[in-house]
């Protein structure tokens, strides 16, 4: 599951910013990652493989905004611990099913996250970054800022808005 998660961040860098060059390179990532993921989703047949792949997917959805997003933002002795408590009860039954999921696929969701935090990080950097760029402040200025509007940025995050096919496979 990690290779191919290393995999898979990899392509969809690269593929974004080739494909989207006029966006912040978030976004372009962003807008991959949402192609990528229906294309292999609708390539499934069977409903079971689906879930796993979605479940997959919000497990590094997860992983970059409660876990990554909380250490770089840490690292600029910004905590938002506020958003990433909101984050995380607002996906809590995605998690739910999505952890029980990885756990029957015999992943460890911490050693997954240790494996794949090279990546998860330099996601998390460059939508920090793209952040700050739009609200005309640095990488500790967007941490700030995604704190003091945590309603407001977990509202925009939801997997069920950002990623509306694979919601529906990992949640049926």
């Amino acid at each position: 599951m990690a290779q191919s998660a290393h995999e898979t961040i990899e392509k969809i860098t690269k593929d974004g910013e080739e494909n989207h060059p006029d966006v912040p390179k978030a976004e372009a990532w962003k807008r991959q990652a949402t192609s990528d993921a229906s294309t292999q989703l609708e390539a499934r047949s069977k409903p079971e493989d689906k879930r796993a792949f979605a479940a997959g997917t919000f497990m590094g959805f997860y992983l970059v905004n409660v876990r990554a997003r909380a250490e770089l933002c840490d690292s600029f002795g910004v905590s938002i611990t506020d958003f990433t408590t909101k984050f995380a009860n607002a996906h809590s039954a995605e998690y739910a099913v999505a952890n029980t999921s990885v756990i029957e696929q015999g992943t460890n969701i911490d050693q997954l996250y240790t494996s794949l935090k090279p990546e998860l990080m330099k996601v998390v950097t460059q939508d920090t970054l793209d952040i700050g760029n739009m609200i005309h402040a640095d990488s500790r200025g967007a941490c700030a800022f995604i704190e003091e509007h945590s309603d407001n940025v977990v509202k925009e995050m939801m997997f069920s808005k950002s990623q509306p096919a694979l919601y529906k496979a990992l949640m049926e």
